[in-house]
């Protein structure tokens, strides 16, 4: 062969370091014309007959797959020929002419037999001459010479000529398959026959081992699946008793907030609200919801500030208790605290060059007296210093004006009358002056009295009626500063005068001991702090003040002042504490109601005008607003009738009617229009044994009364009412039906009537009625025997299901008239004369389709008022209903602890009353899908709860109880609280737990704001 390079050879017979190990056979060839083919017969060579565990049937030498890097190629060649068994020639014109091919010839004839070279024809011819036993030189021309007269006999050698034009030579294709066996069998020692047994023995033990291979493969890869799976299996079951933990620990986590939230309910009500949000962050379960929803309707508190109105020492709130006036050393500030979560900074009042000591609102909050004092200066012998008078216009809250500035000897107070005609200014605080103004024209006050000696000058405050004033002082002097007795010139006290001739007032009572004090708005009642003792004094007689109580505290009272009917009292006491009291009757105050427990002493308390709330602001600049009364629902007023058994109320939709049923056939009406003071009206009459139930159509003009003879008879009566007049109701029409009536139902939109009823144990009723012309109703549709798959008396349809009778029959419409439910089913009554079943959806989830088989009957049924959402019961349960259209969808429930077979839903579709035969009315929140969460109970009796129904007022619900009463209750709060229980509490507290309370309270969990 013929390689690019010629090294030097190396030194004959040193063995070459590139050639390792020994060669089955040593390929020679032409590089110039059998480049492609020697490498594919090396291939074929290597795997023909290939032992499974071997990497090659034959190691055969070819000069570039076996040289390794050396200078000295000869020497490597040599070394491969010598450690070769046979030598395997590609014979061709260009390899007859190649001296690398004849060198390699002339080593093999030197060191082998002719037995040992086989020959593979590639290009040319050779041809045998059998006379001479030798190759017909003439003629061969694919053979070098060297060859000449070394065979002793006719080679075998191989042709492949043809192998130059195929593009593809591998073991597959036949031909060079069968080339390359025979010499392979060559090679191996055995004939053609035995290596192709050898290779397909072979062939068949590679393709056994290769399946059985394969099925191990397989086999582990089931193993490593089934591994797999169950290392995902436990992972799942891992992650699984992860999540449960997780589970686990936020629930301990939300009873532990709720548990903290019901400690903290009265003490710190804000951080109550705030832990109570935080559980239903952690876990919005029902749980939570209802831990949250009792805080709200349980606290008072209605606001608090989240920047405040800045540290002051002084502060005073106006009439109407949104103005608030604050003083620090010089400074008086302006604010709007109108909203008490963000106050809002109106203006600064400044001039004074005195700390200010006293600031005083007129009643009608227009007029500001604020007055400055130095106190005593001890550089000019403990002579009082410099004091100054100011008067501010307010009418520009935002724009205040200063129209009087007045130097006043040692100021130390001011106060205006009731009338806002006439100022009180005190002066020395001890053994000082009192001085009356008039201050018709604040900017040019007239003095109507000279300056009168005072033995109590520190403060001053006039009466109600204004007929009375009295001045107070809580200094103590003493010669030389001496406390003995005989050595004290002035003790605390008050001073009451007589200024019905405002120039000539007149003191005609003095007590003794004072700290602060502060007039009723309403009444001669004058409260007077002592240290920590709130005594109330009866003024009516002002030459004979009479002590009506004494209030006892656990530290200093710092402040009080009256609601604008003098009906409460709110205390600051100096230990942060602020209690409220009903001082209805002064004599004997009720118990106090503390507002919570405040970080600063409150220095100033006002309450609105309407006296339902009460602002509060501490030392540090705080703001909180409260409440007088309760949020949670209240008893207003208590309906009694004369009846055996009451069965069933109603509402007109204004809720300004109620009609109450009995028996005795009465129904009673009342004028709800103030459900505080109800007025009963005439009740009717006319009806059978016992009025059953009764319904107001959409206006409350007409009323329907449903009602049975009893007695064993089956006679039922529907009576329409004329009650646009509840003073003088007229009967227009009476419908007779074939049994008691159990359930009627006027639309509110359409002159439509529907009316349910039954035989005792008999089959049930249903009956709509056009009453456009109430005085004559025509009958549309008869439904006899009702069931939910009968579409007409004498035509029922067999494909729908059938409704097992309950007893309680319930006629609802939906707030658009068309839709009606009743027992059992929702029907739609578009056209009255063919009403068309509304069967429920079944939802998709197999749980949630066997939560709602339950309530597919159901006892009484309720419309929220946009007539989305349906609420029914079936005395176990509440279930919860989407009214899309005219499809009902079943959305959630939950069991209730009483058995209910009354229910109303609030119109705004939050608050559901719930009532039975227990005794008990109750109230349930419900928002969405959620399930419903119990509220709060209102009324437990020793009787039944016949019937709860929601005023149209949305604030009223009335509790019919058959003993012979109905209980209104003013909802309070709660409606909105329903609603959005997280929404109301952000509005009160500003903000949810900081970060740092999140880690004291919920540690471990990460950390999440409750408020937007």
């Amino acid at each position: 062969m013929t390689p690019s390079p010629t090294p030097e050879p190396s030194p004959a017979g040193k063995p070459s370091p590139a050639v390792r190990g020994s060669y089955d056979a040593f390929v020679s060839y032409s590089h110039a014309a059998d480049s492609a083919l020697a490498p594919a017969l090396q291939h074929g060579l290597h795997r023909l007959a290939k032992p499974w565990n071997r990497p090659r049937a034959l190691r055969v030498f070819r000069d570039q797959a076996s040289l390794a890097a050396n200078p000295d190629l000869w020497t490597t060649i040599e070394g491969a020929l010598e450690s070769s068994r046979y030598f395997i020639l590609l014979a061709s014109p260009e390899s007859a002419r190649s001296p690398w091919v004849r060198r390699e010839i002339s080593f093999w004839k030197a060191h082998r037999g002719p037995g040992t070279l086989l020959i593979v024809l590639t290009g040319g011819e050779i041809v045998w001459d059998h006379d001479q036993g030798d190759f017909q030189w003439e003629q061969t021309t694919a053979l070098p010479d060297d060859l000449r007269g070394w065979f002793q006999g006719e080679p075998l050698w191989v042709d492949l000529r043809w192998a130059a034009a195929e593009p593809d030579l591998s073991l597959s294709h036949g031909r060079f398959r069968e080339a390359v066996g025979m010499l392979a069998a060559a090679v191996h020692g055995v004939s053609k026959d035995e290596l192709d047994s050898e290779e397909v023995r072979q062939h068949a033990r590679t393709v056994r081992l290769r399946r059985a291979g394969v099925a191990a493969l397989a086999v582990l890869l089931v193993i490593a699946l089934i591994m797999a799976n169950l290392a995902n299996e436990r992972r799942r079951e891992a992650e699984k008793q992860r999540q449960l933990a997780e589970e686990q620990r936020r629930l301990a986590t939300v009873r532990a907030l709720q548990a903290e939230a019901e400690n903290l309910r009265d003490s710190d009500p804000l951080l109550s609200l705030r832990l109570s949000m935080a559980a239903g962050r952690v876990k919005p379960t029902a749980e939570a919801r209802e831990g949250l929803i009792t805080t709200l309707h349980r606290t008072r508190l209605a606001g608090r500030s989240v920047t405040g109105a800045g540290k002051h020492d002084l502060a005073s709130y106006g009439a109407d208790g949104t103005l608030l006036a604050t003083a620090s050393d010089t400074d008086v500030t302006l604010w709007d605290t109108h909203d008490a979560v963000h106050p809002r900074r109106l203006a600064p009042l400044t001039g004074h060059e005195e700390t200010v000591r006293s600031m005083t609102f007129r009643a009608d909050g227009r007029l500001l007296a604020t007055v400055g004092n130095v106190g005593v200066n001890p550089s000019d012998g403990g002579k009082p210093g410099t004091s100054s008078l100011m008067l501010w216009d307010l009418t520009d809250r935002a724009r205040p004006r200063r129209v009087l500035r007045q130097a006043v000897q040692d100021a130390e107070s001011a106060a205006f009358s009731p009338d806002g005609t006439t100022m009180a200014v005190v002066t020395g605080g001890a053994d000082g002056t009192l001085q009356l103004w008039d201050v018709t024209k604040p900017s040019a006050p007239r003095r109507l009295t000279a300056a009168l000696p005072a033995h109590d000058s520190e403060t001053a405050m006039f009466s109600p009626d204004g007929r009375t004033l009295v001045t107070g002082s809580g200094v103590l002097t003493a010669k030389d500063g001496s406390l003995e007795p005989e050595s004290v010139t002035h003790t605390t006290g008050w001073t009451v005068w007589d200024i019905r001739d405002v120039r000539r007032p007149r003191a005609v009572a003095r007590r003794p001991s004072f700290g602060i004090a502060v007039f009723s708005r309403a009444a001669p009642v004058l409260a007077v702090g002592d240290y920590r003792t709130l005594t109330l004094w009866d003024l009516r007689s002002p030459r004979t003040p009479r002590q009506l109580a004494r209030l006892d505290h656990k530290d200093q009272v710092e402040s009080a002042v009256f609601s604008p009917d003098g009906r409460s009292l709110v205390v600051s006491v100096l230990d942060r504490t602020v209690f409220l009291r009903d001082v209805s009757d002064p004599a004997r105050p009720g118990r106090p109601v503390m507002l919570g427990q405040h970080t600063r002493p409150v220095y100033a308390a006002g309450f609105s005008r309407d006296g339902r709330t009460i602002s509060l602001a501490d030392q540090e600049g705080v703001l909180t607003r409260w409440l007088t009364g309760s949020r949670a629902p209240v008893r207003a007023a208590t309906l009694t009738m004369d009846a055996f058994r009451l069965t069933a109320s109603a509402f007109s939709p204004d809720g300004r009617k109620l009609a109450v049923a009995g028996t005795g056939g009465k129904v009673w009406l009342w004028d709800t229009s103030d459900p505080a003071r109800p007025r009963r009206k005439t009740p009717l009459t006319g009806q059978l044994q016992t009025a059953e139930t009764v319904s107001f159509n959409g206006d409350g003009s007409v009323l329907a009364v449903g009602s049975q003879a009893g007695d064993g008879t089956p006679d039922g009566r529907i009576t329409l009412w004329d009650t646009s007049d509840l003073g003088a109701p007229r009967q227009l029409a009476a419908i007779s039906a074939q049994s008691g009536v159990t359930a009627v139902a006027l639309s509110p939109r359409r002159p439509m009537l529907a009316a349910v009823g039954a035989e005792l144990f008999g089959e049930p009723w249903a009956g709509l009625w056009d009453v456009r012309d109430p005085r004559h109703p025509v009958p549309t549709k008869l439904l006899n025997p009702y069931t939910p798959r009968a579409r007409t008396s004498a035509s029922p349809d067999p494909g729908l299901p059938s409704f097992p009778f309950m007893g309680t029959t319930p006629a609802v419409f939906g707030p658009d008239g068309t839709t009606l439910a009743l027992p059992g089913a929702l029907w739609d009554v578009t056209k009255p004369s063919a009403p068309a079943l509304l069967p429920p959806r079944r939802s998709s989830d197999p749980g949630s389709r066997l939560r709602s088989m339950g309530f597919e009957s159901y006892d009484s049924a309720a419309f929220s008022g946009d007539g989305r959402h349906l609420v029914t019961t079936d005395e176990l349960a509440l279930a919860v209903w989407s009214v899309d259209g005219k499809e009902r969808r079943f959305l959630s429930s939950t069991e209730v602890p009483d058995r209910v077979s009354q229910l109303d839903l609030h119109p705004a579709g939050h608050l559901i009353a719930t009532g039975g035969r227990t005794g008990r009315a109750g109230l349930w929140s419900v928002t969405g899908s959620t399930p419903p969460t119990f509220a709060t109970t209102l009324t437990d009796v020793m009787a039944d709860v016949v019937d709860v129904r929601f005023s149209g007022d949305r604030r009223t619900l009335a509790v019919t109880v058959d003993t012979g009463t109905v209980e209104l209750w003013d909802l309070g709060d709660l409606p909105a609280i329903a609603a959005d229980p997280t929404g109301v509490a952000c509005g009160i507290t500003g903000t949810g737990l900081s970060r740092e309370e999140w880690q004291q309270y919920a540690p471990g969990l990460p950390y999440a704001a409750t408020c937007p």
